[in-house]
Formats: C-alpha cells, structure tokens, sequence
C-alpha cells in the first residue's frame, strides 16, 4: 500500500510539474511568439550580442569641446517640435558617466556595444580646416578603451543624425554635394585616431530616417519640409529634398568605404559598413495584386533605396518609376564606387505594417510617390516574423554576406504615474527580445543567412528625438526625475537578451531527470504567472489616453484629463453620467477597455490571437460586467456551497443523534462550518471581482481566496491525522494562520502582487491536495472514492488552469472553466464531508452508546 501511495504522490506532483514544462508560458504570460527553448549555445562562438546608443541621445556635455549641430539648433530653435520640450543638452549624461555605463553592458553579459562618434565633438566647425577638438579625442579615446578593457567589442557609427550646423548654414548639409568630401575628411579622421582599436565601423546610421525625417515630414532636424506636409516647416521641398540629400549621403558613405579600403583597412584589419532601417510590409489585401506590388514597392522606397545602389550602383525601379526625373542619377564612375561598398549591412528592424495600393495623389512628396498607404498601429506593432522575412529577402534581393542586426527595441511611454518598481516591471521586453532573436536564429539556421550579431535598441533611456523623453527603450532605466541622474535599476529586459547560463543549467535542462528532482523545491517558481500589462502597444495607447482622454480621433467626452494623467476633477467614476457611476466603470477604465478592443483588432487584423491584459484574457463585457462567464459560474458556485453548508447543518442538527447535552457527535462540525463561511464568503468576493475590477474587489478576492485555502489546508491537516486535542489543534492552526494573516496584510497594505499571491494559492493549493490525497490511500473510510473524485478533480481542475486559452467568443475562458469544473467537485466534496460526519457520527454515538451500558 505504501508503495501505491507513493505512485499516486509522484504521478499527480509528475503531472502539475510535466504541463508547466511543455507550457513554460504560464511563468511568463506574455506570448507574442512559439519560440522553443534556446540560448547562446544556439548561436555561434563569434557571434555579438551588444546594445546601442547614439552621440546626440546620450552624451550631454553640449558645451565641452563640442561645437552645436543641427540637433542642438533645432531642439533650442523650435521647441515645441518636442513632445516634451527638451534637448539633448544633458541627455542621460554618459560623457561622465560612461565608465559606469560600460560595466552595465559587462554585467549583463553581453560582449559589444555600439555607439556613434558625434561630428562636431571631433570637429567642432565640421571641417578639417578648423580645430581638431582635444577634449573630443580625449574622451573618444578613453570611451574605446574602456571598452575594450572590459573584453568588449566596439562597434562605431560615425555619422547618426548629428550634422555639424556650421556646415548646415554654410551650404545646406546633404542637401549640397559639398558634403561628401568633408564627410570624408571627418572619416579620415575617426579611422586615423581610433581605427587601431575599432575593427567595425558603420558610416551612416539610418539614412532613411534622416532623410524621410528631416526633409520630407519636418520632423527632425533640420525640420524641413513642405507646409502642406507640416505646417511648423519655414523651408524645404518635400517632393525633390528627400531624394537629393540621400543622394548625397551615399555619395558621402562611398567616399569614406573608399578612403578606409585604399589607405587604412590593410593595415587596421577592420570592416566597413552602413545600418539601414526597414519596415516589413504585408500587403493589405493578399489576393490583391496592386496591394502585393505596394507593399514591393514600401519595401524598395525605405530599404532598396540604399542597398539598392551599394548591390547594382543604381536606384530600384519602381523609384526610377514613380518618382521621374526628380530622382538624380549616379555617373558610371560614382555607380562603381558604390557596388559593393560594405563589408557588412547593419540592419535595424522595429515592426512591420501592411501596404494598400493607393494612386490618389493630391500634393507630391516623397511619400505621395510610393503610391500607397502604409496601415497599421501608430504605435510599434510586434511582429517578430517581420526580421526573419526581412532577413530572407535581403539574402534573396541583395545577395549581401554578412548582416549584424544593429538595432532591434521596443519603447513605451513614460508614465510619470508609475512607482520605480512599477517602471522597473517589463515581462513585454523582455518577450520582445526573445521572440525577435529566435526568428533570427530561423533566419540562420533555415535561410542560411549569415547573420552575426544582434544589438538591442537602447542600453539605456534617452533623448529619442522628436519623442525627447516620453518614450523609453532602454534596457536600463533613467530616472529623470533627479536632473538625469539616473538610478540605475536593472530591468527584466536584458534577460530575454543575454543567455548568461552556466554549464549546469544547461545541462540541467538538457536532462530533464534532473530538473525532475528539483521540481519540488521550484514547483513555486515555475508557477509564475504574474499580470502584466503585457503588451508595449496597449501600454501606449492607455499612456496616452490618461493624458488627453483620446484614442486616435475618439475622446471621451465626460472625461476631464490633466497632462500627468490624474483626473482634475476628483475620482474618476465621478466624471461619468449619473446613469453610470453606478457601475464605477471610470474613465480610467475606459481607457483601457476601448485600448484593449482596438487592439485586438489590429492583431486580428495580422492574423494572431488574443494575448492577455493585466493578467487577463480580453472580454467582452454584458451590461458593465467584465467577465459575465466567471461571474455565473462564482455565483453557483456561491449556491452549490451554501447548499452544501445547509444540508450539512441539517444533517448534524436535525438528523443526525445528538449528544445529551445537545452537542452534534462529529468532532470537526464547527471546522466544517467555519469552511462553508469561509467558502462562501470567497465565492461571494470572486464575483464581485470578476464584476468589477477595481482595486478594492481584487484585494477582497485575493484575500478571501487565500483565507479560504489557508484554511482549507488546516483542515486538511486536522482531519486527516485525526486531531481533536485542542491545543494540538493549536499547535498546527497557528503558524499556518500567522502565514496566511500575514499574507493578506502584505497584499492589502503594501502590494497587490498578482503573481506572489498565485504562488502561495498555488503552494497551499497542492499541499492541501497531496495531504488528501494520502489519507484517501490509507484510510478506510467508506466514501473515501468521493474524496478521490473531489482530490483528483481539483488537481486536473488546476491543471486547467496552467493550460490557459484565449476566450471562445469573448466570453468562456480556462480561469471561466475552471470555475465552472468546481461546481461538480463543490457537490462531491460537501457530500463527503456529510458522509464523514454521518460516519463519525455513527462510530461515536455507538462507543458512547457502549459506554452508557
């Protein structure tokens, strides 16, 4: 018999342990892909993982040896051309900081890092002809040592975005071909003084975004563009500027490839290259073909642009098409100095949007002439499969030989609202990484593209741009709150970037009998499922509804918003019609309602399925309740117990023989009874919440829950073993109770953690489960199948809840489910404890009846 008791323990812990393993999704809620298990071994020895960073977006020390660029004319001209108002003055200050910053990039195993030498700090005026500044080399010599002193790779960009403005006022920037020999020169210079220690250098960072920025939305700097593009712009031709500035600027990446391969890479033993940026594009309608050829031709205008005339010296042609002659043309000898002028492609890759045909043209620009309409989130939409197709095509169209993925983030609003911990809280980034890496190691292993290195998209929060400082990407966090200091606070991110595992975890899980006689003691780890809001998109959406009660074009019109996103006039259910405050759905919670819809229906839009919102499904809603499913089922749940606890008091009392002093027989009535309170009271709380979720239901159900399975497993406890003395009773009450009290304060007054709530539920859950489960293989109690079916129905009942489901039709869900499959094991178990007690009951009275005679 002890042998079966240990079988059945081993099969139900074997069970609950072996769906976490092939669903490892419920310790991370957050699933934007079905990436298997890998890690660092998966990829090549030489193979780079690093973070980047910009010159402009990160250093500060505006004034230090450093003349202004376009950036600083543009942030101190035109303000308001800034979500916030801000400038790169200070940035996060990684010229003083940077020794810091470069142990950050250590301690997170990575082995490179990228970042952009800034123009005018190393020529001040932009030329050669004017002063070399000192300060500037001084610091860019100590930065690469640094670097390399901490076993870590640099990779150099030596133009991202930061024109000198001398140049600017003197001929225009790229908008004059004068550029390209001082670009030349300025590249001279970063090969000549740093080129024995930089083995990687990268000479334009997405020119595209420069370009399409700066001279065709007025966005960036320098802010030109047509008015009828944008009216803040005093100058530019959004029609012809575009294409002559990246005309310039690949003339000017040419010169430089050049120059370094005839004079410096012998020599310095490096490679060159350029970063470009591209969108993947669907097309809108498949079964379309003008929307197959517009997402063809978003393709060629934002990437083939570029790699275009380094692989053929010449522009693809559906530019030479829809653009005409406004599209310069390189010489033959300009065409040959282009044709295979990079060593490597650097690749930034962000989201993906679809492509509708669109031959409607009113005012022309380089947008116009796309002849289409790119659709999608305004938001960066996750679509990891976009860098693998990317990579695909790139290996297909161009041909090219060595790839380093040079950028690759997501970023979501600053909420200023947020704790640090809350701010500090990214399960989504962490997902993003993950996902975006494994369809990049698809890329390698199923494509054979060479792809040799990966960097995310930011080491740290900084000035992104035309955004100043509302919008995060790093995978550190800046406080900025404090002058730009920042704390530097490690984020979750950096885990879904890093494989830092040692020979033992791998082997560990390389064989899974180890992991097994681990389970035990990480049984509570593995059952991690934590909410979140995880995905970056809502995150935004909701960030920037709280701020101006808008989604897109939709505002809520009884809603008074504030910039910091606090309500101006008191709670916000206050703000709703009289007809409504009744179900306290704020204006908050609209917020997120009306972001969750709209986002799912942009996934649905990509063909993918519903992901969860704070830790849940997305439901539809019935007259204000959120989740109408769990409700009916919490409420006959609420019945079936108080059903149970009334035949159960009728038995005792009613039917049953009592004692001469009018007691009932059974030894553990009043536990019983303290159980149906309990029980109901839990019911009770689960379908307030699952109503209304406000933070005061949610503390009453996670608090009644846990009272009730802390109790619960007292119980357990008790009765099984048998225990009647009272101060045994004590001695095993208390320090469960302790626990559980202490618990629920944690929750109520310093917490509400979701996921070390579930982990103790969980915990108490299975303990509770195995001490029946054991009495059920020893006793031999006459109903002890029911207690059986009750054990082993509660157990797949969990089960049911690890395998977790999108709502089918918005409405039925596992958690729904799960609620509905206690309501037969609710009936099975009160009707054992009614046979225990009539059980007992008779053992008793006929010992007392023995006695008596």
């Amino acid at each position: 018999m002890a042998v079966i008791i240990r079988s059945l323990v081993l099969v139900l812990v074997s069970l609950l342990w072996f769906s976490l393993l092939i669903d490892s999704s419920i310790a991370d809620p957050l699933q934007y892909c079905d990436a298997p298990y890998f890690d660092s071994s998966n990829f090549p020895d030489k193979f780079h993982f690093g973070a980047a960073t910009a010159a402009y977006q990160v250093e500060g020390a505006a004034f230090v040896g450093r003349g202004p660029s376009i950036w600083d004319n543009f942030t101190h001209t035109y303000p308001d051309r800034i979500a916030d108002q801000s400038n790169g003055d200070v940035a996060v200050d990684f010229y003083y900081r940077y020794k810091e910053d470069i142990k950050r990039i250590k301690e997170m195993n990575l082995d490179s890092f990228r970042f952009s030498i800034s123009w005018s700090r190393l020529l001040p005026n932009g030329k050669l002809s004017g002063s070399v500044s000192e300060e500037g080399v001084a610091f860019y010599n100590d930065l690469i040592d640094e670097i390399i002193s901490n076993g870590l790779t640099p990779f150099v960009t030596i133009f991202h975005w930061d024109t000198p403005q001398a140049l600017d006022e003197e001929y225009g920037n790229f908008l004059s071909y004068d550029i390209v020999s001082d670009f030349q020169d300025y590249a001279e210079q970063c090969f000549l003084l740093f080129g024995d220690r930089v083995k990687h250098w990268i000479t334009l960072n997405e020119p595209v975004s420069y370009t399409n920025s700066g001279y065709n939305l007025g966005t960036f700097a320098p802010g030109r563009c047509s008015k009828f593009m944008n009216n803040a712009c005093q100058a530019g031709n959004s029609s012809t500027e575009p294409y002559i500035v990246t005309h310039n600027l690949l003339l000017a990446h040419g010169a430089a490839v050049q120059l370094y391969r005839e004079k410096y890479q012998e020599a310095q033993k490096g490679k060159i290259g350029i970063t470009l940026i591209s969108y993947w594009f669907e097309p809108y309608n498949s079964e379309n073909p003008l929307d197959s050829v517009a997402a063809s031709t978003a393709v060629d205008f934002m990437f083939g642009w570029y790699l275009g005339p380094i692989t053929f010296g010449k522009y693809p042609q559906s530019m030479i098409t829809n653009v005409g002659d406004r599209l310069p043309v390189f010489t033959a000898e300009q065409s040959k100095m282009l044709i295979g002028s990079i060593d490597f492609l650097g690749l930034n890759y962000y989201t993906t949007y679809y492509a509708a045909y669109n031959d409607t043209i009113s005012d022309i620009s380089y947008t116009s002439d796309q002849h289409l309409t790119a659709t999608g989130s305004k938001w960066i939409y996750i679509y990891p499969n976009g860098i693998r197709y990317l990579l695909n095509y790139t290996k297909d169209t161009y041909n090219v030989s060595l790839i380093y993925i040079t950028e690759n983030g997501i970023g979501e609003a600053d909420n200023s609202s947020l704790t640090l911990n809350e701010a500090l809280y990214d399960p989504w980034r962490k997902e993003y990484y993950r996902c975006h890496l494994w369809n990049v190691l698809r890329s390698r292993n199923e494509y054979n593209v060479n792809v040799q290195g990966y960097f995310a998209w930011s080491l740290m929060d900084n000035f992104e741009w035309a955004d100043g400082y509302t919008t995060r990407f790093g995978l550190y966090y800046i406080d900025y709150k404090d002058s730009f200091k920042r704390e530097y606070t490690q984020k979750s991110a950096h885990q879904g970037l890093t494989f830092a595992w040692s020979t033992l975890e791998r082997a560990m899980v390389d064989r899974y009998w180890i992991a097994f006689l681990l389970v035990l003691s990480c049984l509570v780890a593995l059952l991690d499922a934590s909410s979140a809001d995880d995905d970056p998109t809502y995150r935004s959406c909701v960030g920037q509804c709280e701020k101006n009660g808008c989604i897109g074009e939709r505002c809520f019109l009884n809603c008074n918003f504030s910039s910091n996103g606090v309500s101006n006039n008191g709670p916000w259910y206050m703000q709703e019609p009289h007809y409504l405050r009744w179900k306290q759905w704020d204006c908050q919670s609209d917020c997120r309602y009306n972001c969750i819809i709209d986002r799912e229906k942009e996934r649905q839009g990509f063909g993918n399925g519903p992901i969860k919102y704070h830790g849940k499904w997305p439901f539809k809603h019935v007259y204000g309740i959120q989740e109408p499913a769990s409700v009916s089922f919490s409420v006959l749940n609420l019945a079936m117990h108080f059903h149970g606890c009334l035949s159960f008091f009728i038995l005792l009392y009613y039917k049953s023989p009592l004692r001469q002093d009018k007691s009932v027989y059974h030894q553990y009535s009043t536990l019983w009874h303290i159980y149906g309170i309990l029980s109901m009271n839990s019911w009770l709380w689960s379908a307030v919440f699952h109503s209304r979720d406000v933070d005061l239901t949610e503390k009453l159900d996670y608090s009644s829950a846990v009272a009730l399975i802390g109790y619960s497993l007292i119980l357990a406890i008790l009765r099984s073993l048998s225990v009647t003395a009272e101060a045994a009773r004590v001695m095993v009450a208390a320090p469960l109770l302790a626990f559980v009290t202490t618990h629920i304060l944690y929750l109520n007054v310093y917490k509400l953690d979701y996921g070390w709530n579930m982990k103790v539920c969980v915990l108490m859950g299975v303990a509770q489960l195995l001490v029946w489960l054991i009495w059920a293989g020893v006793t031999r109690h006459p109903s002890r199948w029911k207690l059986w079916v009750a054990v082993v129905g509660s157990a797949l009942a969990i089960l049911l809840e690890i395998f977790d489901f999108p709502p089918y039709q918005g409405f039925f869900d596992a958690h729904a489910l799960w609620h509905a499959a206690t309501i037969p094991i609710t009936y099975i178990w009160w009707s054992f404890i009614r046979d225990d007690a009539e059980w007992q009951t008779y053992v008793l009275a006929k010992k007392s009846t023995k006695k008596a005679k």
